[in-house]
């Protein structure tokens, strides 16, 4: 088994649902690369995407507020 994965949308206006049943998030979901999300890619029901950046963790402040 492959343990690729590829970032997938769904086609604006379709709702598609992921192996489990669940629906694909309209921002999209990483998921495996297997046959199951291939035919989704060759029937155009999914559009690979660029997965969304995480936010990058602000520091913590050091000053400490006296009361």
């Amino acid at each position: 088994m492959s343990k690729e994965t590829i970032y997938v949308k769904p086609r604006e206006g379709l709702r598609i649902r992921q192996e489990n049943g669940k629906p694909l998030p309209e921002d999209g979901a990483q998921v495996p690369l297997n046959s199951f999300w291939r035919r989704r890619l060759r029937d155009q029901d999914v559009v690979a995407a660029q997965a969304p950046r995480k936010p990058k963790a602000k520091a913590k402040s050091t000053d400490t507020k006296e009361a």
